[in-house]
């Protein structure tokens, strides 16, 4: 978690910079792992009031402000709206009611409110800008980046559903705004740490999906390399505002 928040908070926190939110804004963070996110929005409100929900606050970052609820958003009614902000990030993709759970969400907004929802773009296979084998690094990028979208599409995540939110906050009357940012990782760093965990954690369920343990293992020792220079996956940033 901390790999996450490391590698997409500056941009999160970009993103909502661009927007004003009132100093008395009630701000909900859903999901909001081990990101700075809810502690930011907190700064911004001094006024207001800013709920951070997750299933485990075993990460959450502790501010003063910041009331942490735990909350599973796939079965629990969400708290009492209306609310000027809503953030949620990698987190509608990977439950099967997103869409209604979107609509949900826009429909308590305040005028004016923000619906920020962030999601990644899988882009492995594009990923390796310099290695020390530029071939096989491409290849063990590649074949990860193939297992693991099979190993993801199996738990019910759409691999589509960051491009598609797009569409689905216009249908909704908002209006929308949706940008993409991908940053460059050296080895061993937080764009190159959270695969190597995800590929240790996964081995098995990746081994199922036609990635050979060799590749597991070569893989991993790659993303320890200092000389390896890399392209994160890119965050789709999408910020529907509701203006009536």
């Amino acid at each position: 978690m901390q790999a996450l928040a490391a590698m997409y908070d500056p941009y999160s926190i970009a993103r909502l910079a661009e927007h004003t939110i009132p100093e008395t804004a009630r701000c909900l963070v859903l999901g909001v792992g081990a990101s700075r996110i809810a502690a930011h929005l907190a700064d911004r409100a001094p006024y207001g009031e800013v709920v951070a929900t997750d299933t485990d606050h075993t990460h959450t970052v502790r501010h003063p402000r910041v009331r942490q609820l735990t909350h599973d958003i796939a079965t629990d009614p969400l708290p009492q709206g209306p609310w000027d902000v809503i953030h949620a990030r990698l987190l509608l993709g990977h439950l099967p009611q997103r869409d209604t759970l979107l609509a949900t969400l826009a429909d308590v907004l305040q005028h004016n409110g923000l619906l920020v929802v962030e999601e990644l773009a899988g882009t492995w296979p594009f990923s390796v800008l310099d290695a020390p084998d530029l071939h096989e690094a491409d290849r063990l990028y590649a074949t990860y980046g193939r297992a693991f979208g099979a190993v993801l599409a199996a738990q019910g995540v759409d691999l589509t559903w960051s491009r598609r939110v797009h569409a689905h906050m216009r249908n909704l009357g908002l209006d929308v705004d949706t940008q993409v940012h991908a940053a460059t990782w050296t080895g061993n760093s937080p764009g190159t740490q959270l695969p190597w965990a995800s590929a240790g954690l996964l081995r098995d369920q990746l081994t199922a999906h036609g990635m050979a343990r060799a590749d597991i293992t070569a893989f991993r020792d790659l993303l320890r390399r200092h000389d390896l220079r890399v392209l994160g996956n890119a965050a789709v940033s999408t910020i529907g505002l509701r203006t009536h």
